[in-house]
């Protein structure tokens, strides 16, 4: 006789599971494969009523869970442990899909299986609101860490307001004191070139009256420099004179003497 199909599940069992799912990546975020699958087996086995085989459930992740890729040895050993906790007697679904498990206890009937998913879907529904109880409560608490960190953003952006209005108002009088500052300057370097100016004005006028000077001193030094000339011309013309007139006196003195003895000799 064919073995029944059992995936894909019906909707009626895929969504308590996907919810279930959610709820546990919410729970443990950042669990490993092997703390994910303590809580999805009896996930499964809470909602359809049977513990499948290592390979269905491998399956039912790829389908719910895509991320989550344990090896068959991972997933073996969490249907082991499960057995291990729920007891031989709780569990009469054998596995599908993997091999025979040594002392595992006969198949349910039929009868007992439509009566496990029977109370299985009846407890769908307490399930899913616990599930959404916790959904609810992540919610909650992320919204409530969100309004937090916006508090607290909000408190530093109106900080650094306030840092920006004081820094603006301290610019702004530094600015007007720069401004002032400026002015002053700008009125003590007119006060300088117009000073500057007046220097070299009657420094001009002072250079050209020294220039003035110059030219007639230089004027007076020619005219004196040739009034000396004409002296010295005019003292070398009289040396001359003098001594013309000394050897002349001289001459006639010769003369006068000469005469006087020519004078005596007749006398006597």
């Amino acid at each position: 006789m064919a073995r029944p199909r059992i995936l894909p599940l019906p909707d009626e069992q895929a969504r308590p599971i996907a919810r279930g799912v959610q709820a546990i990546e919410a729970a443990r975020p950042g669990s490993s494969n092997r703390e994910f699958l303590r809580e999805f087996v009896p996930l499964v086995v809470k909602v359809t009523g049977e513990l499948f085989g290592a390979q269905t459930f491998q399956k039912l992740l790829r389908q719910m869970a895509p991320h989550r890729t344990p090896s068959s040895t991972t997933v073996q050993d969490a249907i082991h442990e499960y057995r291990s906790e729920v007891g031989a007697d709780a569990l009469r679904g054998a596995s599908h899909d993997s091999p025979p498990i040594a002392d595992a206890p006969p198949p349910k009937r039929m009868r007992d299986v439509r009566n496990d998913k029977a109370s299985g879907m009846q407890d769908e529904a307490a399930l899913a609101a616990v599930e959404l109880g916790k959904l609810h409560q992540l919610e909650v608490e992320r919204l409530r860490a969100r309004a937090e960190i916006m508090e607290a953003r909000a408190a530093a952006a109106d900080k650094a307001r306030q840092d920006a209005v004081a820094d603006a108002i301290a610019a702004r009088a530094q600015a007007e004191g720069l401004q002032e500052a400026v002015a002053n300057y700008q009125t003590l370097i007119k006060q300088l070139s117009e000073t500057i100016q007046i220097t070299q004005e009657r420094a001009a006028a002072d250079n050209r009256a020294n220039l003035l000077r110059v030219d007639e001193v230089r004027r007076e030094t020619r005219e004196a420099e040739e009034r000396l000339k004409a002296a010295q011309s005019t003292i070398a013309l009289r040396d001359q004179a003098l001594r013309n007139a000394n050897a002349l006196g001289d001459s006639l003195r010769q003369q006068l003497n000469e005469l006087r003895r020519n004078l005596q000799v007749r006398d006597e």
